[in-house]
This record gives structure tokens, sequence and C-alpha cells, in this order.
């Protein structure tokens, strides 16, 4: 705690501790006055707990120039083709399976998700889920339309971009290799299933 020390006047700082403790004092110079911190190597009692935290799952995609659906495998289109405007409408066709082959459809995604596109270059785009729809076919893929929170830069498109899929907390996660994941007899509607 900060005791501030006027010039000409004497400051008595007393340090009382249940255990033993070692103590770092130091004085910082002011005009007209002083400010002498004291600072405990020693932690402090544990707070209250706090609240659980999201899930973060990563993979990489190919981001094509096309703006309309359907995604090929491995494949990530945005539309519009113009640069993403915080607080403007994007939708994201996100193939089902990544660039490396791993499964996302029946993931756990929800609305109220965000995902976070990342260029090679740095540029990146975050934007919040406000609806999506599993489409099935040939190659099953996510038409998410999202509202964009940060955006940096556009994102250069035929190459490789990570996507981070961050879930609100109560999204499980669960690795399964394929064998795993062909054998669950009911896919839990909440839980994201990895399969690698």
């Amino acid at each position: 705690m900060p005791v501030e020390v006027v010039p000409g006047e004497a400051a008595t700082v007393e340090v009382v501790a249940e255990q033993p403790m070692s103590v770092t004092v130091g004085v910082t110079t002011v005009p007209r006055s002083a400010t002498v911190g004291i600072q405990s190597s020693e932690p402090g009692p544990m707070g209250p707990e706090g609240p659980p935290g999201g899930s973060l799952v990563t993979g990489y995609w190919s981001y094509v120039l096309a703006t309309t659906p359907p995604p090929l495998a491995g494949q990530i289109r945005t539309a519009p083709a113009t640069a993403p405007v915080v607080g403007a409408v994007y939708t994201v066709y996100l193939s089902g399976i990544d660039r490396d082959g791993f499964l996302w459809t029946g993931s756990g995604i929800h609305v109220g998700d965000t995902l976070r596109l990342r260029g090679s270059s740095g540029a990146e785009q975050v934007l919040r889920i406000t609806a999506m729809v599993l489409v099935t076919g040939a190659v099953d893929y996510l038409d998410l339309t999202t509202e964009v929170l940060e955006s940096t830069g556009n994102i250069a498109k035929n190459a490789d971009v990570r996507v981070d899929l961050i879930m609100q907390p109560g999204n499980p996660v669960m690795v399964v290799t394929q064998a795993e994941y062909d054998a669950i007899p009911v896919y839990d509607p909440e839980m994201v299933y990895v399969v690698v």
C-alpha cells in the first residue's frame, strides 16, 4: 500500500505478517513528496473460482477466390468479395473437412461462437456466428452467417488460412480417432468431436 511522505516529516511503515516473508521496500522521489511502495514476494490468499472458460479448436483450410457454395474438401470461401467491415454481415462456407483431413461437421459449433481467420501475412478477421446451417452433399459444409467483430486487413486468397473456432463455455471437446468416432452409438450435439 503506497504511503505518501511529506518533506521534513518522518513516515513509519509497519509490516505485519502471520508467516515469515520477504519484503521489498522501494522509494520513488517526486517533487515535494516521496512514495514508498511495499511488495511482498509471497502470494496472497487464493481468490474465488472464476467463470468457466471456452474451448479453442484450430485447423487449416485453403482460402479460395470463389464466393459461392459449395466449397470443395479442405476449402473455405467467404462472401462478399470485398474486405470485411466491422459490424457487417459476412458469410463463411467452411468445408466439413479441413486441409489435413480432420472432420469438423457435427463438431458442436453453436450460434454465438467465434471464428478467427488468420492469414499467413498476419491479417486476421474475428467473426461471431449469428446463424448456421449444416449442408450435406458430396462434401458436407457449414454455411455460417457471421458478424465481423474485428478486421486487420485482407487475408490473401488462394493460400492457406488458419481458422480458430472459439467456443463458448459449456461446449466440451473430444479428440477421437476415426474408428472411435465411427463407433459412437449416439452423437452428443453439444460435444465437439475432433477426429485425428
